[in-house]
């Protein structure tokens, strides 16, 4: 246990297998943490560190964080989607009772002996060297793993590049680096590490100035005033901020600062931060809804376009949320009041367990405010649970076989969890290549496979009907063309029972209705996307087209009235609308 927890420090954050997984930047680091935690229950001893209040206290809020995501998951809208996660961040029941398991690991592991906190220190900034160089090559064009077009955004007089490296996205590489920049700081002085401390120091601040991200920028000077006003090497710590603060501006002026200041051009466009005023607000007025448990852990994306003002729809017409953008909203429309005062006291916990640690202190002031703009995902939640634990207070441990023989029980079932996601999402990423090489047989056969491993909760439904459809126009052999509309239709189908956006999903499926020309089917298709997200434009827009069609005008008119009163600013839309006024008029 001793080797394989502080080995995950350094590996979840690293770990990327584009090509050889579909959720190639998701799934490889769950499974990495699966396996992990797995190992170390194996190998660990039973112990527990009831020792001081504080450490009690700590292992009482993990129980209880167990206890409350539990049942927000039992009373879930959607149980199977809350216990094992969504696709786009898999962040569902079980992989929080893992991190949660993590913790309470690490923090047996450091009550024992307080050196081993450096060692977990060393894991975060090998991980975070390799991240953070990663990021920096993206800025500057090499990337052998990455499409760039995937994180260059805008036209060739304004593009912007956000270099996600192995995180996903900008913001989730950023807010990850305030650890490793904090962990730095923690081994400034160490003789040995003290050079990979500034390395990494340096990288990380970089990488985080590069990815143009404003909310941990907020959280590097939150965790920087932190370090000022605590550490005793306050002229250490002033001397490096103000050397970064220098660096950072000659780089912003130079000519390789060319995308950034594109992002500073973007940002004055949008200085209110985009969406998020109006989301917050919205997500704030859907929690009202479910104080009590929630909505359970990962609906967000399945519930919010029902609740979703006009107002915001109007701003954001083709924009799909997939989270509040807060982790204390976040927290509160998963398990509800509970969840929420169990993340605050979380934070106020590690906030006063590290009075005496300095780096620890501004590692978790800049991860909450940094996180006031993102939720979490799993490496992140991983990262923020690790320093609370890190904070644990040296103590007598007591051993308890029973919880030995259960630590072994959790593993067998751990290591399974792995081995099933792993499988579904090789053959994701196997049909996925089939289809890119036109195989229509193997990509259904990869599928099927896919489907029989995959958890229940969320699947790729919607994403494989599209992509088999296109590849049924693109073939001749009118036998595998019939196979694959008739597999395509039947994902369709799938999807809007399988799927975590329910609105898309339904849209889809009316789509491929009419390619069967049942407009009945289309009808209903498009209804149930409306019932699903009010206030989306395109079903009411595509209604009021068959509608037309059908010569239903009145009927015609008042969806055409809706599509534009959710989206005025598209020409196709306002154009709809004005046809079939002018077809009444005549």
């Amino acid at each position: 246990m001793r080797f394989v927890l502080p080995l995950l420090a350094a590996f979840i954050p690293v770990v990327i297998a584009p090509g050889i997984l579909f959720y190639f930047d998701v799934t490889p680091k769950l499974v990495i943490l699966l396996i992990g935690v797995a190992a170390a229950l194996i190998l660990w001893s039973g112990e527990l560190p009831p020792g001081s209040r504080l450490n009690r206290f700590f292992f009482a809020l993990l129980g209880l964080q167990l206890v409350s995501l539990a049942l927000s998951t039992a009373f879930s809208v959607a149980w199977a989607l809350s216990l094992n996660g969504g696709n786009w961040r898999r962040f569902g029941l079980v992989p929080q009772a893992v991190i949660l398991l993590f913790a309470a690991l690490v923090a047996s592991d450091c009550a024992v002996d307080r050196k081993r906190v450096t060692t977990y220190l060393k894991g975060i900034l090998a991980g975070g060297i390799l991240v953070a160089l990663y990021a920096i090559l993206q800025y500057f064009g090499w990337d052998p793993l990455l499409p760039k077009q995937s994180y260059h955004v805008g036209d060739v007089n304004l593009t912007i590049v956000r270099p996600p490296s192995t995180m996903g996205h900008a913001s989730y590489l950023a807010t990850y680096l305030l650890f490793v920049v904090f962990a730095a700081f923690g081994l400034i002085r160490a003789r040995v590490w003290r050079i990979a401390a500034v390395a990494a120091l340096v990288l990380a601040c970089t990488a985080i100035l590069m990815s143009g991200t404003r909310a941990a920028l907020l959280g590097l000077i939150a965790g920087g005033i932190v370090v000022l006003w605590s550490s005793r090497s306050r002229k250490l710590a002033a001397g490096i901020a103000a050397a970064a603060v220098l660096a950072g501006l000659v780089f912003y002026l130079s000519p390789a600062g060319k995308g950034l200041r594109s992002r500073v051009a973007w940002v004055a466009a949008e200085p209110a931060g985009g969406a998020r005023p109006l989301l917050w607000r919205d997500s704030l007025r859907m929690s009202a809804h479910h104080l009590g448990l929630g909505y359970g852990p990962e609906t967000f994306i399945r519930e919010f376009p029902q609740h979703e003002s006009l107002e915001l729809a109007r701003e954001f017409p083709d924009f799909l949320h997939e989270s509040p953008h807060n982790i204390f909203l976040d927290a509160l429309i998963a398990q509800g009041i509970p969840g929420l005062s169990l993340l605050l006291a979380f934070c106020v916990w590690g906030l006063y367990a590290a009075r005496h640690t300095p780096w620890a202190a501004a590692a978790l002031a800049a991860c909450m405010v940094a996180q006031l703009f993102t939720s979490f995902i799993l490496p992140l939640s991983v990262f923020f649970f690790l320093i609370l634990a890190l904070l644990i207070e040296p103590g007598p441990t007591r051993k308890m076989p029973m919880l030995r023989i259960a630590g072994w029980c959790c593993a067998l079932v751990l290591a399974g969890y792995a081995v099933r996601i792993s499988v579904a999402d090789r053959a994701l990423a196997a049909s996925n290549a089939a289809i890119d090489a036109n195989n229509i047989a193997a990509a259904l056969l990869d599928y099927e496979k896919a489907q029989r491993w995959a958890l229940p909760g969320s699947s790729a439904d919607l994403y494989y009907s599209r992509r088999i459809a296109d590849l049924a126009g693109k073939t001749a052999d009118l036998r595998f063309k019939a196979q694959a509309i008739h597999a395509a239709m039947r994902a369709a189908l799938d999807a809007t029972r399988t799927s975590e956006e329910p609105a898309n999903a339904w849209y889809n499926f009316a789509a491929f209705a009419s390619m069967s020309n049942a407009p009945a089917q289309v009808e209903h298709g498009l209804n149930e996307s409306i019932e699903a997200a009010p206030n989306w434009y395109k079903p009411h827009w595509v209604l009021a087209q068959l509608y037309v069609a059908e010569h239903r005008l009145a009927d015609a008119q008042r969806e055409a009235e809706l599509a534009v009163k959710c989206n005025d600013k598209a020409p196709e839309v306002l154009r709809t609308l004005e046809n079939i006024r002018a077809a009444q008029r005549h």
